[in-house]
């Protein structure tokens, strides 16, 4: 029971200290932390385009154009 009122109260004061630092806003205040960045969150997945049946396309040779 202690350690549920230990929790509470440092929650309580993130959010007054939180409340402190961005007076006067009109934003809510969050009191929950980003976790931190991962190797993996900075590469982008790979994409491909979609034919309309919704299926990827598949890569065609481009056709030679008259200069």
């Amino acid at each position: 029971m202690a350690d549920k009122q230990a929790l509470k109260a440092q929650i309580e004061d993130k959010l007054d200290q939180a409340l402190k630092d961005s007076f006067p806003a009109s934003d809510p205040v969050s009191f929950l932390q980003p976790l931190p960045m991962q190797d993996s969150d900075r590469k982008l997945p790979v994409v491909e385009a979609a034919n309309d049946s919704g299926r990827p396309a598949r890569a065609r040779k481009a056709k030679a154009t008259r200069s």
